[in-house]
């Protein structure tokens, strides 16, 4: 039987299927394993379902059955995003709901802002390593490449940004066609925030280059804080960029765009909805509200807007950072009493953990995850996050998970690395 599909599509299937099929693991529902491979937020789900149960029951009218009206969204969601924007982010100046689109997640977000940059062949530059979720949203509907730019080694990733993105751009055959830098931030899968010094390094190079700068900030206020050490703490690239109306600052502000989905602070990654920030470039809001018009359910709406309006917010961030902070701790004992190299981590779901130490080639490192799956842990292997080609046995470890779950895994984990 014929697929009929159209020609585009067909190139698309047979490019991306087998790259994704090679940096993704099946989901397995056994109850004998323990799944911290996912990037799901599991530490205050029963008070987020609270509170969006409540104001379904509240706020859930006959009009919010009917699609939502406003271009760019909801006027009271993203009124309740730019409070908490302008509350928790310390924005340079205070953002406006006029400021904001809403959109079905973050990689929505993401998809329609490079579309609305780059034309079919175009690139962006992201530093590596990266989610390799960013694939299918950059190179299916869009038509763009990755250009990926890799540290030297990973404990250096953040203090050789600026070297490793000069470096990469000036190695592309086309560097003329690369329109944006996408910088996760704080980083996935290092659950590290970048410094701001970096930041502001970053910021002047897309400056030079007039490349849009898009921060995905996915992860911010999922704070980890540990005891043993200080490290940087989360600075959005809203609190660097100038006024609006100040065009000589670090960098002209129409090219800085910020992504945000409550999918990982508050654990909402099934209510597909996130939003764009661009505080200075009318057009670009104009082009993301057009290609994701429609796409955000009025019940998402109303969960999040009754989230952020929620008088136990600030509490719910804080119990969710202790909660994170409380788990993580309880991974990095365990690294250190086995020698296992590990990636310090201050914001973030995960932790970033040579686990199969001994590994030295893929051979060698496939065996030792499927020797951790069959010991009842499955995690995600840093192969996945297209990452140094040199480096084995590295995985992404979820974090964001009850004590009584990480407890079994570390028992599980202990026994595996015998």
């Amino acid at each position: 039987m014929a697929s009929r599909l159209s020609t585009h599509m067909t190139k698309s299937l047979e490019g991306l299927l087998s790259r994704l099929a090679a940096v993704t693991q099946p989901r397995e529902s056994s109850a004998d394993l323990v799944d911290l491979s996912s990037a799901e937020n599991l530490l205050v789900r029963d008070q987020v379902r609270e509170i969006c149960i409540n104001a379904v029951q509240d706020h859930l009218t006959t009009d919010a059955l009917s699609q939502l009206p406003s271009f760019g969204g909801d006027v009271d969601t993203r009124t309740a995003l730019a409070s908490f924007f302008s509350g928790y982010f310390r924005p340079a100046s205070t953002v406006s709901f006029d400021q904001i689109v809403l959109t079905a997640g973050a990689g929505s977000c993401v998809e329609a802002l490079v579309y609305s940059f780059c034309d079919e062949g175009d690139s962006v530059l992201i530093p590596g390593p990266y989610w390799f979720g960013f694939e299918p949203y950059i190179n299916l509907r869009p038509k763009v490449n990755i250009v990926t730019a890799n540290p030297q080694s990973y404990a250096h990733h953040a203090t050789d940004l600026l070297a490793t993105l000069r470096a990469t751009y000036a190695a592309t055959e086309n560097p003329q066609r690369i329109k944006a830098v996408i910088l996760c931030n704080p980083h996935n899968p290092f659950s590290q925030c970048y410094p701001e010094n970096i930041l502001r390094s970053c910021m002047s190079f897309c400056q030079e280059f007039n490349l849009h700068f898009i921060s995905d900030e996915l992860y911010a206020l999922a704070e980890i804080n540990p005891t043993k050490e200080q490290r940087s703490k989360f600075v959005s690239a809203l609190s660097l960029a100038s006024d609006p109306n100040d065009h000589d600052g670090l960098i002209d502000p129409s090219l800085v765009h910020v992504v945000w989905s409550a999918s990982k602070l508050f654990g909402l990654s099934g209510f597909r909805i996130g939003c764009l920030v661009s505080q200075a470039n009318p057009r670009v809001r104009a082009a993301v509200s057009l290609l994701t018009y429609s796409n955000t359910s009025s019940l998402s709406a109303i969960a999040l807007k009754a989230l952020l309006s929620s008088l136990d917010l600030s509490s719910l961030i804080n119990v969710s950072s202790q909660r994170l902070t409380d788990s993580y701790s309880r991974f990095v004992e365990l690294f250190e009493e086995r020698g296992i190299d590990y990636l310090p981590a201050n914001s973030g779901l995960f932790v970033f953990a040579k686990l199969g130490k001994k590994a030295t080639n893929a051979e060698e490192e496939a065996i030792f995850f499927e020797k951790l799956k069959f010991g009842g842990v499955m995690v995600s292997p840093g192969r996945f996050y297209i990452g140094l080609s040199t480096e084995f046995g590295w995985a992404r470890i979820t974090v964001a998970v009850p004590l009584e779950i990480v407890e079994v895994a570390l028992e599980r984990l202990k026994r595996c690395l015998e």
